[in-house]
């Protein structure tokens, strides 16, 4: 099924005879993936295909839509094969943070920000596949030079010999081991009292069905409210107001509102989404002469 709907995207890409620069912002995918072919240009394990992943036959313009589409499409179709992991990765590097300069920072519109914030659960299928690849592995490096040499099994004869190491073993740590959180940092830079009713401005825009918080539509808005700040982002929250229990709970302190933050709540309109999806679903499936009574 998912080689049948990631197909349909690509040919209809293919049709449409697109080019960059045009006013809509596209980006460009690799038909066949990068990392099945042994000749990849990106770190990381070699495919088993030759040629050239960027022939130009290989290569389409999609939507920054479809581009998510296309991969979670990709890892379903790869997940319990060798690609598992190249997948989820994949995946899961549409919900990292690009650079202010990144390409896809600067044009992603309100509406592909939208959609992203929508298929965040998508985030933790990639994150997933990179743990079971992980596991029984760790990242190690030489033990004399400290050159790296990738993630191998725990019970590779060279670990266990003591010729390779874990990274991070042997490293000093800070001079006086005093932790380096907070105002022990001297490069940390505190909230003042101005940009916390800032902060707690933006968290009634952020409310969905009129109750709950949404931690991905607070961090839009804080994003626009707190310009001077380079980075916003969960951690950001928690380092500098507590949490988002504690944003909401100082909110309806000071307010008297009955606002709520649950993790797990997907709001009306995301339920709705999902119901339409599912029904899409089970109406491509159905057979044809169901579809006929």
């Amino acid at each position: 099924m998912y080689q049948t709907l990631y197909k349909q995207i690509i040919d209809h890409a293919k049709m449409a005879n697109r080019q960059k620069n045009q006013g809509v912002y596209f980006e460009w995918h690799h038909i066949v993936p990068e990392f099945m072919f042994k000749n990849r240009k990106r770190k990381g394990p070699r495919g088993h295909l030759d040629g050239d992943p960027n022939h130009p036959d290989n290569l389409v313009l999609l939507t920054f839509r479809e581009h998510l589409t296309c991969h979670y499409y990709l890892y379903e179709m790869h997940k319990h094969s060798r690609y598992g992991y190249q997948a989820g990765t994949a995946l899961q590097f549409f919900f990292t943070k690009a650079g202010r300069n990144h390409k896809r920072q600067i044009n992603l519109s309100e509406v592909d920000q939208e959609f992203l914030d929508s298929m965040v659960h998508l985030r933790e299928l990639g994150i997933s596949s990179i743990s079971k690849a992980r596991k029984g592995k760790m990242p190690v490096v030489d033990a004399l030079t400290r050159q790296t040499m990738g993630s191998v099994p725990v019970t590779h004869p060279k670990v266990l010999s003591g010729e390779w190491i874990h990274h991070s073993k042997g490293k000093p740590g800070h001079k006086n081991g005093k932790s380096q959180k907070g105002d022990n940092n001297n490069n940390y830079k505190g909230i003042t009292d101005d940009q916390l009713v800032r902060v707690m401005k933006c968290v009634p825009l952020a409310v969905v069905d009129g109750i709950y918080l949404q931690k991905a539509a607070l961090i839009r808005e804080l994003k626009k409210e707190l310009k001077e700040f380079k980075k916003l982002s969960h951690v950001w929250i928690n380092n500098h107001l507590g949490g988002l229990h504690s944003v909401v709970d100082r909110y309806n302190r000071l307010n008297g509102s009955e606002y709520e933050y649950n993790p797990y709540y997907r709001s009306i309109a995301q339920r709705e989404l999902a119901r339409l999806a599912n029904r899409n679903k089970h109406q491509k499936q159905m057979p044809k002469d169901a579809h006929n009574d």
